[in-house]
């Protein structure tokens, strides 16, 4: 990171700024041609959360190349100024790069979408009927490296 006064590094800071988000930009590699999507998410344990239809773009992208990243903006302002050159931005947030795993496994699934939800809901013992499991893909992201970096003054 250029400017390492401005990284954060210690994960329990990290999983708390994440906690403070709710949409996350997955970023794909689709034959050399960057894609990116915004997506809901959950994040425990160094792992994202994601869910979506059972087919398109995406899931066709990630069966060729499962390596992603991951980017949240958790704070955002921008900050006007006399002179444009002196304008700037305050900011937190946090990019990490991952494998995208599909889960198969209804159980796992409904798991995953646990996780998922209790960053919204605030419990992790949310019931999913069977055939909403079923209609639904559920993507593990297996953060190799995540870090954050904040620009608070």
């Amino acid at each position: 990171m250029r400017r390492a006064l401005k990284e954060i590094t210690d994960p329990a800071v990290i999983d708390q700024l994440l906690k403070k988000a709710s949409v996350c930009h997955l970023g794909l590699s689709d034959n050399g041609q960057p894609y990116v999507v915004p997506m809901n998410y959950g994040y425990v344990d160094r792992c994202f959360y994601l869910h979506c239809a059972t087919e398109g773009r995406k899931l066709a992208v990630i069966s060729k190349n499962n390596r992603v990243c991951v980017e949240v903006v958790v704070e955002y302002a921008l900050e006007s100024a006399d002179v444009p050159c002196d304008w700037t931005t305050r900011f937190t947030s946090v990019i990490g790069f991952g494998s995208a795993v599909i889960l198969e496994d209804p159980l796992e699934k409904e798991a995953a979408l646990n996780k998922l939800m209790q960053g919204y809901t605030g419990t992790d013992t949310n019931i999913f009927s069977p055939q909403s499991v079923k209609r639904v893909c559920v993507i593990r992201v297996d953060m190799d490296d995540i870090r954050a970096k904040g620009s608070a003054d």
